[in-house]
């Protein structure tokens, strides 16, 4: 979507947001931004004032998934070394029967055929093992700093309010990871992490403590 501006009936000038995308199905394909900051001011004014304990819980709960998600990766890993190393050998004892046999014989053209798939087998295998290897250096736990955290979830009100054009910005990216619109209207929002994950849980607990 980009922003500009537009003059209605009477001279007035309105913000609107409007899709740019070619492949948009929306009949209506602009939005007033107001709209917009007026559901982002609503949303934020209730506060997601969040906690240093949801912030612990969350991480630790985030790297315990890392960790499991980790050990997955480590035993593919040997698995697949393993496979590599046998397929290896495998091409190697064929290689080294074929030195002596008549290259114009069936036992040949056999034999060589079985290589020729055992390479390819074993080219799949390093591919496999260079994913996982790469997997396995990315698989760390990006974390937002505990202040940033609690400054962000319980000033984002007043700074959006506030703020300029840059300070907005900076907010809104910093939780909002979507916002789906309707015809007029903000449909739902869906937040950045750790944001998104710890709104879910206190919804959930709400919802547990209704029932009991």
């Amino acid at each position: 979507m980009y922003v500009g501006p537009s003059r209605r009936r009477g001279g007035n000038r309105y913000l609107y947001y409007r899709c740019s995308n070619k492949g948009c199905t929306r009949d209506k394909k602009s939005i007033r931004a107001k709209v917009i900051f007026d559901y982002i001011y609503d949303f934020l004014e209730k506060g997601l004032n969040f906690t240093e304990k949801e912030y612990n819980k969350f991480y630790a709960d985030i790297e315990k998934m890392h960790e499991n998600r980790l050990d997955k990766f480590k035993i593919e890993l040997h698995s697949r070394q393993s496979s590599l190393s046998n397929v290896t050998k495998k091409i190697r004892d064929i290689a080294e029967k074929l030195i002596d046999i008549d290259k114009t014989s069936v036992v040949w053209t056999v034999n060589s055929d079985k290589i020729l798939k055992l390479q390819e087998e074993e080219e799949n295998q390093k591919n496999e093992i260079k994913k996982l290897q790469e997997k396995i250096s990315k698989n760390e736990v990006i974390r937002i700093s505990l202040d940033e955290f609690l400054n962000t979830s319980k000033n984002a009100s007043l700074i959006v309010k506030r703020g300029n054009a840059v300070q907005k910005d900076i907010i809104c990216r910093n939780i909002f990871l979507n916002i789906f619109v309707g015809v007029d209207e903000i449909v739902s929002v869906k937040l950045k992490e750790p944001f998104n994950t710890l709104l879910k849980e206190r919804v959930v607990n709400l919802n547990r403590d209704d029932w009991t």
